[in-house]
């Protein structure tokens, strides 16, 4: 009895014909347990569920064979679905589905048949694929010539040298031409983004003339408005009509009316006959005729000098 559960534990006796569900749940589970160590029988069972995984890529992409990019995203995308058999390393997945293929599935028995206890612990799809696979055959080494003689094709080899250098400077001269078109583009490329800067710098340029124009318009017609209601004040503090424009034309370039620039007399001379009249002492009360007596006598003492004044100023 012993025996017989021993031979069910075995990785050669597993059966790969089982439920596509049943193969991929036992998958995942043995792919968690290859975190922890080696088993034959868990990799087995990892292929057995990533060869259903195969069907359904051929199935869905159309593909004859396990090949081809249709195929490969079919594939990937059915192992999407399934992150702990993605988890498998490519080359794992490669020689788990290559052991579990039909035509080879016999060998891979026969091989774990003869693996010991001691080796099958150790053993990994991998290595047993190598085992069983045939080794490709060397290629027969060419004879050894006599150094003497010489050596058939020996003018061919020649050509082919030939033809190499000349293959070499072409590619040189291929870089060449390659490295110089790269700077000319380069070149082109900075006159380019120079010939903008200046563009744009022009532009800037006329778009600040044009806000200066506009904002000394608007400072002209300032001073304008000021100078005009300066004016204005004056003039009309003097009794006289608005400033004419020749007055504010005159009054901008500091040539202000004239009015600002003469001295005017302090009387004229009909105003001093009349305070002449009206300091006289005749005719005031006696208590006012020694005040008014001094005031006229001081006030025609000056007054020669008002009349010389208020000619002067006419």
């Amino acid at each position: 009895m012993a025996n017989h559960q021993h031979a069910i534990l075995l990785p050669q006796a597993l059966n790969l014909a089982v439920a596509d569900d049943v193969a991929i749940e036992e998958g995942e589970e043995a792919a968690g347990r290859l975190v922890r160590g080696q088993s034959l029988t868990d990799q087995l069972k990892v292929a057995r569920a990533l060869m259903v995984g195969r069907r359904a890529a051929l199935a869905e992409s159309g593909a004859n064979h396990p090949e081809g990019k249709p195929y490969f995203v079919a594939f990937n995308r059915w192992l999407a679905r399934h992150p702990k058999l993605a988890a498998i390393l490519p080359d794992n997945r490669a020689a788990g589905l290559w052991c579990v293929e039909p035509e080879n599935w016999p060998k891979v028995q026969a091989a774990l048949e003869r693996l010991t206890d001691q080796e099958r612990q150790r053993a990994t799809l991998r290595g047993l694929r190598k085992r069983i696979e045939p080794k490709p055959a060397p290629s027969p080494r060419p004879a050894a010539r006599p150094a003497s003689a010489q050596e058939p094709g020996q003018d061919k080899a020649e050509d082919i040298a030939a033809a190499l250098d000349k293959l070499r400077r072409e590619h040189a001269k291929a870089i060449e031409e390659l490295k110089a078109a790269h700077a000319k583009a380069i070149g082109e490329e900075r006159r380019f983004a120079v010939g903008e800067f200046y563009r744009g710098v022009e532009a800037g340029m006329k778009n600040a003339n044009s806000v200066v124009i506009e904002e000394n318009r608007r400072l002209k017609g300032k001073l304008h408005e000021d100078v005009v209601a300066k004016l204005a004040e004056r003039f009309t503090a003097r009794g006289e009509t608005k400033p004419t424009e020749q007055d504010v034309a005159n009054a901008a370039m500091g040539k202000w009316p004239k009015f600002d620039r003469v001295k005017m007399p302090l009387f004229t001379e009909r105003e001093i006959a009349q305070l002449r009249k009206a300091l006289h002492p005749d005719g005031k009360p006696p208590a006012l005729q020694k005040v008014f007596t001094d005031a006229s006598a001081l006030f025609n003492d000056r007054a020669e000098k008002l009349v010389k004044s208020a000619k002067r100023g006419r």
